[in-house]
């Protein structure tokens, strides 16, 4: 097993005192054992500090940054994790989603193995007991099964990579993080996506077929309103193909809408 790459995993926490705790237990069970865990808390006002700082007692791996400000989203703590990360790789975890115990080394071997610089996972939908949430469009589902990566016409389409299956190579980033824009909260994610491959320093997001995530789907998720998350996405994609001077091909433009 490849032990010497550190990973630094990215966890940006606020007010998830349902969940934190099996978000952390999924990274400290994990049959990879090199990593650092950097949760970066916005401000919490309920007990999930207090659950972090009991699991850090018991592991040195875990690390915790306290925000005097909260921001808002999870943009400047994810950045603020990327400027203190000290991995070859940084892999990104929201704090009410789950992995699977051998996502880091299943990940870590298949990026090193196929010369990946970045890449997603496929996941499962669960709920807020942590039961399987099922998906509703499975005609949707099953088209976007087959491919093998996503491409960045893909991506102007929709985004199909879930945040919290991500690892990539941090000499990647070089100085490109999260956009701090408010207007795009919560798609920063999907606006950083579209900038590695609007800026040439990835061809694709490569992806792993397997299931290694639990996405968490609730009431209180940031993003459960899916025609404001359209609007959104669509004023990303604008911004990023407007600061990379993309020009959008017609065909893409009608169908990206």
């Amino acid at each position: 097993m490849m032990n010497s790459d550190l990973i630094s995993i990215i966890v940006p926490l606020y007010n998830s005192e349902k969940y934190i705790h099996e978000t952390i237990l999924s990274v400290v069970n994990q049959t990879y054992p090199n990593w650092e865990l950097i949760i970066i808390d916005d401000c919490s006002s309920d007990n999930s500090l207090n659950i972090v700082k009991k699991i850090m007692q018991n592991d040195k791996r875990v690390k915790l940054i306290t925000n005097d400000v909260n921001f808002g989203s999870a943009a400047k703590p994810r950045n603020i994790g990327i400027r203190h990360a000290k991995g070859q790789y940084i892999a990104f975890l929201d704090s009410d989603d789950v992995w699977d115990k051998n996502k880091l080394q299943e990940q870590l071997e298949y990026m090193r193995s196929t010369g990946s610089t970045i890449s997603c996972t496929d996941l499962t939908e669960i709920d807020r007991t942590g039961k399987i949430h099922p998906r509703k469009n499975k005609l949707f589902k099953i088209i976007f099964s087959i491919l093998p990566s996503y491409s960045l016409s893909l991506l102007l389409i929709t985004n199909r990579v879930c945040t919290s299956s991500v690892m990539l190579k941090r000499s990647l980033l070089n100085g490109l993080l999260f956009d701090e824009d408010k207007k795009i909260a919560p798609v920063e994610d999907y606006h950083l996506w579209l900038s590695i491959l609007l800026s040439n320093r990835a061809k694709k997001i490569d992806r792993l077929k397997k299931n290694l995530v639990m996405y968490r789907v609730h009431d209180e998720n940031i993003s459960s309103d899916y025609s404001e998350m359209l609007s959104k996405a669509k004023y990303c994609r604008a911004k990023a193909t407007s600061e990379y001077e993309y020009k959008m091909p017609r065909w893409l433009t009608y169908l990206s809408k």
